[in-house]
């Protein structure tokens, strides 16, 4: 599993990491992208292999697009209600080359430590 390297303090600083990682085919750093606070290993695996994908990629776009809704993401699976671990603000897009190649949607936002990162799926706290 990745570990958290450094910590972007504003979206820009995210958005500069995520970009300079894509462009460079660099796997930690774009890691270091993401929250992986609380995330269980059925988030992380998936996770730990789209990284992977994402870095061998030598054309990829990255862009952005702001959240339509608002409040905390809940989603019922199995009998658990998931949550993201982070406040969701906005989206990162991620393809493989020019529209419409293939690529990732990722929620985007502040953790609670304060700082913006792609967020991913927790058990919500009761």
């Amino acid at each position: 599993m990745w570990t958290d390297l450094a910590a972007q303090s504003t979206r820009e600083d995210l958005l500069f990491t995520l970009r300079s990682a894509v462009k460079t085919g660099n796997a930690a750093a774009l890691a270091k992208c993401f929250n992986f606070a609380g995330a269980d290993v059925s988030v992380t695996q998936p996770i730990d292999r789209t990284i992977e994908a994402i870095a061998g990629w030598s054309n990829a776009i990255v862009s952005v697009s702001g959240r339509s809704g608002q409040g905390p993401l809940e989603i019922e699976r199995g009998g658990e209600t998931l949550t993201l671990n982070g406040d969701w603000t906005f989206q990162i897009h991620i393809h493989r080359g020019p529209p419409p190649s293939k690529g990732f949607v990722f929620p985007a936002g502040r953790t609670p430590s304060g700082e913006y990162r792609i967020l991913l799926t927790v058990e919500k706290s009761p």
